[in-house]
């Protein structure tokens, strides 16, 4: 490690050269600094594909263990795409009841959110709404659903909801297996 007298003559030294050698110097500083900008940059993206990596596996609910292999991690996780089509003028109100009261009920029964959408079209962005919820495996869906179902909360919830007549014309549910080759998993 260079102490403060190296440091001097070393600085001395360079205000000696001729004019070429501190343009030759300079430069090895500019490439340090790129040098230091680039891995810089490259420590960033490890440590965020590494973050994207650590949220995954939390997401997942598990880590991979000796016991457990991916494909069977990936082949009992069920998604679930539902898509409600909403009487006339009762999609903000679908929306507050979401907001205020569903998405948490989801998560109390078991259920994890993982994505809320309104279509592009604009016909069916007036009364759609499509989401994705995460269930541990097929049968636990079916547990899932009845004790939402059957949960005071979310029965006072849907009754004053209805006040003004039902929300919710139709549901279509779709019940979804990853493929290998899926981003999600």
């Amino acid at each position: 490690m260079a102490n403060l007298t190296d440091i001097l003559q070393i600085d001395a030294e360079i205000s000696i050269l001729p004019d070429k050698s501190v343009l030759w110097l300079d430069s090895i500083a500019n490439f340090n600094i790129n040098f230091l900008y680039i891995m810089t940059t490259k420590l960033t993206l490890i440590i965020t594909a590494a973050s994207i990596l650590a949220a995954g596996l939390l997401f997942s609910g598990s880590a991979i263990n000796n016991d457990e292999s991916a494909d069977y991690i990936a082949s009992e996780r069920i998604f679930e795409k539902r898509t409600y089509t909403t009487y006339d003028g009762k999609l903000d109100d679908l929306h507050k009841r979401f907001e205020d009261h569903t998405m948490h009920l989801f998560e109390k029964h078991g259920m994890k959110n993982l994505g809320y959408w309104t279509p592009v079209d604009e016909e069916l962005s007036e009364n759609t709404l499509i989401f994705i919820i995460v269930h541990d495996n097929l049968e636990a869906a079916e547990r899932n659903w009845d004790a939402f179902r059957n949960d005071p909360e979310w029965q006072q919830a849907y009754e004053e909801s209805h006040a003004d007549g039902p929300l919710v014309q139709h549901v279509n549910s779709v019940y979804m297996r990853a493929t290998p080759y899926s981003l999600i998993q």
